[in-house]
């Protein structure tokens, strides 16, 4: 009698590990497909299975599901956050796809390193070190015009600017931009030299200073400075904040911000509040959400939404702002975008196009 209960007891522990551990033994004798299809079996029986989310992923990533395989990583470790072959997957995803900032973030985030943690990162680093040493050209050129008709019979805007940025190291890069612009018929030209930071994993910031010469409606001096960085797995925080002092009056304004990121480049969706404080004294508001997707090889939508206070023309309005537009790759070295953008302010509306171009030298 007591040989057939322990026989009945094994039989019923098998039932509740055998699922997820067959998967796994399918996938570490390479029948990825396989073990997917039995993973997903348990997991409509035991949704809430984090190993079988984690051997779900693993059976996935060879099969080139990254998307797939991110989803089932992430699953797993909203419920049980400290796996760590879970942040191990997640961070060989962003490996593969040359996100070496975010892939060093998630490894520098473990609290113990494993054997595999550290051939990854050793693998990312070289990664990181070769794609820095291959860029040879340091120098990009960036063209802007745009032009803008408005209601009210009031005068086209239009606006040229040109940008030539240097890197000066792996980490640092310096910019210069001029930009011209008119309206109303009243013209300014501003000058902004601006420096960029790269930090270890993932992580940067900047620099700003910029002005106008006599300026009308731009600022006479303005300084700009923000950080960013991932924060928790696919996503990222940043902080723009600046001071600028116009011919009406001193500006300063502070945007904290969060995005996520789907892959290295499938897409990434954000939102950012803008807090400012106008000439007047007064605290205002607004916020703005955006959005980007890869919808090619080498085409690229952007678009966005805004409803914040801006400091476009001398004094701050309220703008409420649609923009959408398409971003082509040419080739490993040139880049063109089209961007519209439709504004809604208290007494007029404004419609308008932007075209850049963007090359590497």
């Amino acid at each position: 009698m007591f040989g057939i209960i322990s026989l009945s007891l094994a039989v019923v522990l098998q039932v509740e590990v055998a699922c997820w551990e067959e998967g796994a033994q399918l996938r570490l004798n390479g029948e990825f497909s396989a073990a997917e299809v039995l993973l997903d079996r348990c997991l409509a029986d035991e949704p809430d299975n984090a190993d079988a989310l984690v051997q779900l992923g693993l059976a996935r990533l060879p099969q080139g599901d990254r998307a797939g395989a991110e989803s089932a990583f992430e699953r797993a470790l909203l419920l049980a956050p400290d796996y760590l072959d879970a942040s191990i997957g997640l961070a060989r995803i962003a490996y593969f796809e040359r996100d070496y900032g975010r892939a060093l973030f998630l490894l520098d985030g473990l609290g113990a390193s494993t054997p595999e943690s550290r051939t990854l990162r050793e693998d990312v680093v070289a990664a990181r070190e070769a794609a820095r040493g291959a860029d040879t050209k340091p120098w990009r050129i960036d063209l802007a015009y745009g032009r803008s008709g408005l209601t009210q019979g009031l005068p086209d805007w239009t606006e040229f600017s040109v940008a030539l940025s240097y890197n000066l190291n792996d980490t640092q890069i310096l910019t210069g931009r001029i930009a011209s612009a008119e309206r109303f018929e009243n013209s300014d030209v501003l000058g902004e030299v601006r420096l960029t930071q790269s930090l270890s994993g993932g992580r940067g910031g900047y620099v700003a200073l910029s002005g106008a010469p006599d300026a009308i409606f731009s600022p006479e001096l303005r300084l700009a400075a923000g950080v960013d960085g991932p924060i928790y797995r696919q996503f990222s925080g940043r902080l723009d904040a600046s001071v600028g002092h116009y011919a009406s009056g001193t500006v300063s304004s502070l945007s904290p911000g969060i995005e996520r990121r789907f892959g290295a480049n499938d897409g990434l969706i954000g939102t950012r509040l803008i807090l400012l404080r106008d000439e007047a004294g007064d605290i205002r508001s607004g916020w703005s959400a955006y959005g980007e997707a890869q919808l090619g090889p080498q085409i690229r939508g952007v678009a966005s939404y805004t409803d914040a206070p801006e400091t476009s023309e001398g004094v701050t309005l309220d703008v409420e702002a649609i923009t959408a537009g398409l971003r082509f790759q040419i080739n490993d070295t040139m880049g063109v975008s089209v961007l519209g953008v439709h504004e809604t302010r208290s007494a007029y509306e404004r419609t308008g196009i932007t075209v850049s171009v963007n090359r590497r030298f």
